[in-house]
């Protein structure tokens, strides 16, 4: 589910310090160019290493500001007069007058319609263009060294952005390159070198995906993949991946991250805890990509709601997980979980980083994964398989009733110390177990954190009730 992670600033303006270039040689086939920045990791292994030198200890210290613009929406007078006037002209991304569909109407969807703005997302800078969205309604493109606007694209009216950032596809001979973001439910796609509405995608340039997302579309070949931003209540819209065509907007694939009936890792939620389940999804702003093998590595977060897991019995895949996938067609390929039954936001917060590891003279390809449970996996990334080992400990034993599971009976639990990642729980007896029997019967799994201590409350009766506010979702014939 969609975490908040507090930052200690608020960034309002864009600056740039310096024009930085590169002593190094040329790129290799398929890298960035050495001033590019095209991806939010700046590629799809997810690295942000950049080769320019220019900047560096010796002369960091007497860098000036050469421009800045602003993102968020100008604040009012002192007394409560008014903001400054409204930015309406509509550049070269609107579409005609009176068309709200094609990006303008009224003179475009202004401040007053903007229902708020992201002040951190993370600009992408291709061929020396600067891209980002701003100001809750709008898309720039920037001329990176001088910070001169290129173009301005302003939504329709209804429509508004927090996503942390944009992406961009090459084109593919045919088709021009574009800019991709969410907008709510929306997918939009904009002409790069214009800000039009890309021909051909959705209608004017805009297609629904059920879903929000707050994160940047991941591109691969003519392909968007997107996670999804759900609530925090245990029963709601479901966390799914989805794919879709950059070209035309079409949907192309789903991954169901709570598995439905017959696929693997459904046997993980008993007691039909995965009807309507919401969270486990990708929250996380990006993904990562093996483009040479042509596999997604999705950050799955844990389960809705938080503390509270009596209605959802079992290991809960693919909550708190690592999952490869065919990126292509969105197969289920592998996966890692770092913490079973999640009852403690342990979860994903961030995709793994691709790397390569030499281990007894050979080199492996790897990625390596850092979740909030403060733990460093390292996975051979085409098998999923620890390189160095993993190893389940024991923790102490929770203090709680043993009848929680009936419908007018409450749970109460008390966690301790904890020195191991994950550990199995018998339902039965409530006793912590690490045996393969104790898998084989019928568990499930506690998430065994750092030390914490809670009395956490919950009823089956109303997680019944709250089923029943959703039980018009459609639920596959097991």
């Amino acid at each position: 589910m969609k975490r908040f992670i507090f930052v200690p600033f608020v960034l309002v303006v864009v600056t740039i310090v310096v024009s930085a270039q590169s002593t190094q040689r040329a790129p290799a086939a398929g890298a960035p160019a050495p001033g590019d920045w095209p991806l939010y990791s700046r590629t799809m292994s997810g690295t942000r290493y950049s080769p320019l030198n220019q900047i560096n200890t010796n002369n960091v210290a007497k860098l000036a500001p050469a421009w800045s613009v602003r993102l968020t929406q100008p604040a009012g007078r002192r007394g409560g007069g008014p903001p400054p006037a409204a930015e309406t002209a509509p550049g070269r991304g609107a579409g005609a007058a009176g068309n709200p569909a094609a990006g303008q109407a009224r003179g475009g969807n202004d401040e007053a319609d903007a229902t708020g703005s992201n002040p951190q997302a993370t600009p992408i800078v291709v061929g020396g263009v600067m891209y980002l969205p701003a100001r809750g309604n709008q898309v720039l493109a920037i001329e990176a060294h001088t910070g001169k606007e290129i173009w301005r694209y302003l939504m329709p009216l209804g429509m508004a952005t927090t996503a942390r950032g944009v992406a961009y596809w090459p084109g593919d001979g045919g088709l021009a390159p574009r800019i991709l973001l969410t907008a709510g439910a929306r997918l939009v796609a904009l002409d790069a070198s214009t800000g039009a509405p890309a021909t051909g995608f959705g209608r004017n340039g805009v297609v629904d995906i059920g879903v929000p997302w707050n994160g940047v579309p991941t591109i691969y070949r003519n392909i968007a993949i997107l996670g999804a931003t759900t609530g925090e209540v245990a029963l709601g819209v479901p966390g799914d991946t989805r794919a879709f065509d950059i070209r035309t907007g079409k949907h192309l694939w789903d991954f169901h991250t709570v598995p439905l009936p017959g696929e693997p890792g459904h046997d993980t939620w008993l007691d039909h805890g995965w009807r309507n389940r919401s969270g486990v999804n990708v929250w996380a702003w990006y993904m990562t990509l093996d483009e040479e093998r042509g596999i997604l590595y999705m950050p799955v977060a844990g389960p809705a709601g938080n503390y509270w897991g009596g209605d959802r019995p079992g290991n809960n895949l693919f909550a708190n997980s690592i999952v490869a996938v065919n990126a292509e067609t969105g197969k289920y390929l592998w996966h890692f979980q770092t913490v079973h039954h999640d009852l403690w936001d342990s979860d994903m917060p961030n995709p793994p980083a691709l790397v390569d590891i030499m281990q007894n003279g050979r080199r492996i390809p790897a990625l390596a994964s850092v979740g909030k449970t403060g733990f460093m996996f390292i996975l051979d990334r085409v098998t999923g398989k620890p390189i160095f080992g993993v190893e389940e400990r024991p923790v102490p034993k929770g203090i709680h009733r043993p009848n929680h599971f009936r419908s007018n009976q409450r749970a109460r639990f008390r966690a301790s110390t904890s020195t191991r990642i994950a550990t199995w729980c018998d339902p039965r007896t409530h006793r912590r177990s690490t045996s393969p029997s104790a898998r084989r019967s019928g568990t499930r799994a506690e998430d065994s954190r750092t030390p914490v201590r809670s009395h956490l409350l919950g009823s089956m009766s109303l997680v019944r009730r709250q089923r029943a506010l959703f039980s018009s979702r459609a639920e596959p014939v097991a």
